[in-house]
């Protein structure tokens, strides 16, 4: 049986949707069907159909995005009535007291619309306000994307 994952994601510079790209890219298509959507287009992805769904933005202000604060703020309590969730997000090395995390905002906000989160939120991490990505980030996110990916695989259904 295919499973379906959803990678909903907002990226400013191309470095969080590099990072989504990799968690596609990482998924065997023999076991795994992945979307990928800008945050910016959805109102609220229809989460029926779906065995997983990824969210994934850059820490801006030590916090959300505007596009990802609008879309999980939109969202009613039990939208996901128990689906499979991970957060991930995109922001500079250093403590989360001094950058924030994008990714463990959207991880709270999930578990509040009733998902259910199946890996801790992940942070990869940028040179610059603008990017890149630091080496071995894509990487890093294909590792953490076969991580979450597993955990649902092994869920009964």
């Amino acid at each position: 049986m295919v499973m379906r994952a959803l990678v909903v994601v907002d990226s400013r510079f191309g470095n969080t949707e590099a990072v989504a790209h990799a968690i596609r890219d990482a998924l065997p298509p023999t076991r795994w069907r992945v979307e990928i959507i800008p945050a910016a287009d959805v109102d609220w992805p229809d989460c029926s159909d779906l065995d997983l769904v990824l969210f994934g933005g850059p820490t801006q202000r030590h916090g959300l995005s505007p596009a990802m604060n609008a879309l999980l703020s939109g969202a009613h309590v039990g939208r996901c009535c128990g689906l499979a969730a991970a957060a991930f997000d995109t922001r500079y090395h250093m403590a989360k007291i001094l950058s924030g995390s994008a990714a463990e905002t959207i991880a709270r906000r999930l578990e509040g619309l009733g998902c259910r989160l199946v890996g801790p939120a992940e942070s990869f991490y940028v040179a610059g306000r603008e990017g890149p990505l630091l080496d071995g980030e894509l990487e890093r996110a294909r590792t953490w994307a076969l991580d979450v990916a597993a955990r649902v695989e092994t869920i009964p259904a």
